[in-house]
């Protein structure tokens, strides 16, 4: 029987922990914006924000995106019975009563940080609607998403929520660069969970999902002295992904994109001049990497 922390880094899909870190970055960096200009006061439109709050957001999205992983498992486990026996529910190394209570207890712990994040900066309640939104959405797609043709819209819709909730911890509203990130972010995930779903590029119903990986090399276009570097990095990285998965390494192909996650959140700070944000996504793309090489991605 494996032991009781590998159970737990398979359940909570640790291996694409960094890429939450990242999203959380490049969230900070959309809700900064662009350098404002001379004697500007918008709030967060330059400044770094605490590292308390830093901190607070990024423990916020994890404990929301293991509680994701872990409801998914427990809605899962008669389907995986049958195609999935290795995962540790089936497999008998946990209790289905027990990844429930875990999942719904670090949801709302997640939206209870938020609260405790939009309280120490004065962010109001906009903050916590968007955490129990985005809660909403995990729920929902956990417990329907097997027969939905719409899971991957709604598995996109919780990445953008990532976005916009840590975004509102850090200016009053949504300014147009988180939008068009999030939106990015969300296009992304959802070609990548239409890919995920099959084993071999001709089982997919309709390739034209794939085409969503194209939008953050039309609406993300380097701007900037590092974002070329970034950008050819990323673009290379996801022209590599879709040729394994036209091959029918589908598996290779999703752990590529899945940590391809982090390079889009580097292009996204790179773009706003948020080099040291985007050094540290990159950072994050390559812990990915690693993790990959020892614990599943999925």
């Amino acid at each position: 029987m494996r032991s009781r922390l590998s159970t737990a880094l398979r359940l909570a899909r640790a291996s694409s922990l960094p890429i939450v870190a990242s999203n959380v970055l490049a969230a900070i960096a959309l809700a900064g914006g662009k350098p404002p200009a001379s004697g500007s006061t918008t709030r967060g439109a330059d400044a770094f924000p605490a590292m308390s709050t830093v901190a607070l957001a990024g423990g916020a999205m994890i404990a929301m995106f293991v509680a994701g992983c872990l409801l998914d498992d427990a809605f899962d486990r008669e389907l995986d019975r049958e195609h999935h026996p290795d995962r540790p529910i089936p497999a008998g190394e946990v209790r289905a009563s027990l990844v429930f209570d875990l999942g719904f207890a670090l949801l709302g712990a997640g939206v209870a940080l938020v609260a405790a994040a939009a309280v120490a900066t004065g962010a109001g309640v906009k903050p916590i609607v968007a955490a129990l939104a985005l809660a909403t959405l995990i729920v929902r797609y956990a417990a329907s998403h097997h027969g939905s043709r719409w899971a991957p819209v709604v598995l996109g819709l919780c990445r953008a929520g990532v976005y916009t909730t840590v975004a509102l911890l850090v200016r009053p509203d949504l300014c147009a660069e988180v939008v068009v990130g999030a939106t990015l972010a969300a296009a992304y995930l959802i070609a990548l969970a239409w890919a995920a779903r099959v084993r071999e590029l001709a089982e997919l119903p309709s390739a034209w999902p794939l085409a969503l990986l194209a939008l953050p090399f039309v609406l993300a276009r380097p701007d900037g002295p590092a974002a070329p570097a970034v950008y050819a990095g990323f673009f290379v990285w996801v022209l590599r992904a879709l040729l394994q998965l036209r091959g029918g390494r589908v598996r290779d192909a999703i752990g590529a994109l899945t940590a391809g996650m982090a390079l889009l959140d580097a292009l996204l700070a790179a773009n706003l001049g948020r080099i040291e944000l985007a050094v540290a996504s990159i950072a994050c793309f390559l812990v990915t990497i690693a993790l990959q090489a020892v614990l599943p991605a999925a």
